[in-house]
């Protein structure tokens, strides 16, 4: 639609824009602001486990790249799991992904 076709719309009392490109913008914003407050929940590290979570780490692996132990992790995760409202590593990784964490 162009700029022409779209203020004759709303001479018209019509909607400017299609009601399905609303709602695609607004998924997407409401996207980004989970994402920026879940990070805003998150600590950097907690935040870094999800991202290694996601790709496939086990724990022992995450905490031989953060140099860290395997209970630290464990730790971490059950924090994480609270925070989010998430139960175990898949819902984990579908929620970051829904929400553009990773």
């Amino acid at each position: 639609m162009n700029l022409v076709e779209t203020v004759r719309r709303v001479q018209r009392g019509e909607r400017a824009l299609e009601p399905t490109l609303v709602s695609r913008a607004l998924d997407r914003l409401s996207q980004r602001e989970d994402a920026k407050k879940i990070v805003e929940v998150l600590s950097r590290r907690e935040t870094e486990i999800v991202k290694m979570v996601a790709t496939g780490l086990r724990n022992k692996e995450i905490a031989m790249k953060l140099s860290i132990g395997e209970g630290t992790v464990k730790t971490h995760l059950h924090t994480i799991y609270e925070k989010l409202g998430v139960h175990g590593r898949v819902e984990l990784t579908m929620y970051a992904l829904e929400r553009g964490i990773i």
